[in-house]
């Protein structure tokens, strides 16, 4: 019988596996829970895996070093179920070139995720923030000076069309939008099912949309790619969004088209997380702050689990797993 060495904390557990997608787990194979194992090296994880002869890890945020030595000092070992997104901060490139399987949550949360990009596109758009905070420091604040507007029939750029995006495309589609993307990797038949008008380059993308929904993942070729120059290609009064990740802007250009006053902006992620108590953008009325909650809510994190539980499921019977992170997907994430 296949062993399963499940290494997620109690309270993430809970909110992650419900009891229905444990049996059915537990039904197939013998689950090992080492909570102690949240962040644990490589040499903790070595001798977890050799007590338990586990040939399954299923992991989640605060996940074990996996690395090449684990793989060379447990040769039973051979499949990660990780049930959240990033893994390239625990899992080594070269335990991937080894042979180990790697699967991530796939596409199972990118809806939720969509479904805060666009909340806090709306939002934006509809300046919720400062509305918020007038009301609050004048008791008897009712008439708004502020700018407001819709989301129907805007003109809306992608930064990236990954799975997050194309959910996003899919959400405003009653908005009656004209939706283009810049996303190289993503072949033509995916803008073409979606109705999404390809980019030829950044600067086209930035410079012909009112409102930039930034999905772009964090990887070197991406650091800063959203500089002075493309920031400044937005249209006055435009909108910038970012749901990907805080490296792919330069914050000290954005800081400083904030400062301008010339675009808005909604930020759920950043350069420093969390953000420094000192920075700027805490104090810009033009920029919206969520510190970075855009992903899956706790209440649809169980189809993180739900889709590592069909993994293991389908591992164990020796059919195909879905969401397989192979060296070539590992280089393009973030």
């Amino acid at each position: 019988m296949h062993t399963v060495l499940v290494t997620l904390a109690e309270k993430l557990y809970n909110e992650v596996l419900m009891d229905e997608d444990a049996r059915r787990m537990e039904a197939v194979a013998k689950v090992v829970r080492r909570p102690d194992l949240t962040r644990a090296d490589e040499d903790k994880l070595i001798a977890a895996l050799k007590e338990t002869s586990a040939e399954i890890l299923m992991t989640s945020w605060g996940a074990p070093a996996v690395t090449a030595k684990v793989m060379d000092a447990c040769p039973k070992f051979k499949f990660v179920v990780h049930t959240a997104g990033e893994l390239k901060w625990f899992v080594e490139r070269k335990a991937l070139e080894k042979g180990l399987l790697v699967t991530n949550w796939g596409d199972s949360t990118s809806a939720s995720t969509a479904e805060g990009a666009l909340a806090m596109t709306l939002a934006l758009l509809r300046n919720y923030h400062r509305m918020t905070a007038w009301m609050r420091e004048d008791r008897l604040y009712w008439e708004t000076p502020a700018q407001d507007e819709g989301l129907f029939q805007q003109r809306v750029g992608l930064h990236g069309l990954g799975a997050i995006g194309q959910e996003y495309v899919k959400l405003i589609k009653p908005f009656d939008c004209r939706v283009s993307a810049y996303s190289p990797h993503v072949p033509d038949e995916v803008f073409k099912r979606l109705g999404v008008k390809r980019a030829a380059t950044l600067e086209e993308l930035y410079g012909s949309n009112r409102i930039i929904s930034c999905h772009a993942a964090r990887t070197p070729s991406n650091h800063h790619i959203v500089n002075a120059t493309i920031l400044a290609l937005i249209e006055d009064g435009g909108y910038f969004i970012n749901t990907g990740r805080g490296p792919v802007v330069d914050t000290e250009a954005l800081i400083a088209e904030l400062k301008s006053g010339r675009i808005n902006a909604a930020l759920d992620v950043y350069e420093e997380e969390p953000l420094p108590a000192e920075s700027v953008l805490r104090d810009l009325p033009n920029c919206m702050m969520v510190p970075h909650r855009a992903g899956p809510t706790p209440d649809r994190r169980k189809l993180m689990g739900r889709h590592g539980v069909d993994n293991v499921i389908k591992y164990v019977k020796g059919e195909p797993v879905d969401g397989v992170v192979d060296v070539k997907k590992y280089d393009l994430m973030t």
